[in-house]
């Protein structure tokens, strides 16, 4: 995800993306803007969210930095889906419990219909409730049974539609590995070509919560707070350093880069 960024004009960058192309504006200032030291990025300890430490080295460029803005409003518009996941995840009629097929579903309306398949079972939502979404669709778990206990489960979903006031306007599709807890289960879910953390969570456009990237030159893990389409931070941590990415309207952001010690600025404009 990292690009090289050659035969640029010095204040005006065009970066192709997947979906669209982008013109940077890009500056570096303010607290060691030369490369000097600053007082870092402020970021919270790294929550590890069940995700695995990162590996990925950052550089400390101004390319490094606009990677990083670009990413997060990628990560951005899959975090309602993720968070709608993590809910249809956690429900693991006759694995984690005896309920027999239709199970009822924890949201009060909807069912859970399943039929064993050899290493699990096949599930149907049948417009089913949990945490504010409603499902409808299939998917498979198989759990992983040691001494008559499950320790954990796999569970495949494809093609699941998601109604609610935060539900995303997209159907699901993704896979998870959850382990049961003494009060809740964990999961952690791929999905969007991400791996999203037990943490997730979003509400009134707003994403909070951990995931991870494989970003092409090893892995680096995020943490969401209050992040949304016009505000909101996003803290990226790598293996030798760490940064914020600041959203201050829609197109704008500071980021601030702590690589070995060194902490520069920049401010980066997308339109």
């Amino acid at each position: 995800m990292l690009k090289a960024l050659s035969k640029m004009n010095p204040e005006v960058r065009v970066l192709s993306l997947a979906a669209c192309s982008l013109v940077v504006l890009l500056t570096a200032c303010g607290g060691g803007g030369g490369g000097g030291g600053g007082s870092g990025t402020n970021a919270p300890p790294r929550p590890t969210a069940g995700l695995s430490d990162p590996s990925l080295t950052l550089q400390q460029n101004q390319p490094t930095a606009i990677s990083l803005a670009q990413e997060m409003v990628q990560t951005y518009q899959l975090a309602d889906e993720a968070a709608a996941a993590q809910q249809l995840v956690e429900m693991a009629p006759g694995v984690l419990d005896s309920s027999t097929s239709p199970a009822a579903c924890p949201g009060g309306s909807g069912t859970i219909s399943f039929a064993t398949n050899g290493s699990g079972y096949n599930y149907t939502y049948n417009a089913c409730a949990n945490a504010g979404y409603v499902f409808t669709g299939s998917g498979v778990i198989t759990p992983t049974v040691v001494s008559s206990a499950v320790t954990e489960y796999d569970l495949d979903f494809s093609n699941v539609t998601v109604t609610g006031a935060n539900a995303p306007n997209t159907a699901l599709t993704g896979a998870a590995v959850c382990t049961p807890g003494t009060s809740a289960v964990s999961c952690i879910t791929t999905l969007g070509g991400y791996v999203w953390g037990n943490d997730v969570s979003y509400s009134a456009g707003l994403a909070n919560g951990s995931h991870q990237c494989d970003c092409g030159n090893g892995t680096w893990n995020v943490l969401f707070d209050d992040f949304g389409a016009t505000s909101g931070a996003a803290y990226v941590y790598a293996s030798n350093g760490e940064a914020s990415v600041t959203r201050l309207s829609a197109n704008t952001f500071r980021v601030v880069l702590t690589v070995n010690g060194v902490t520069t600025t920049y401010d980066v404009t997308t339109t």
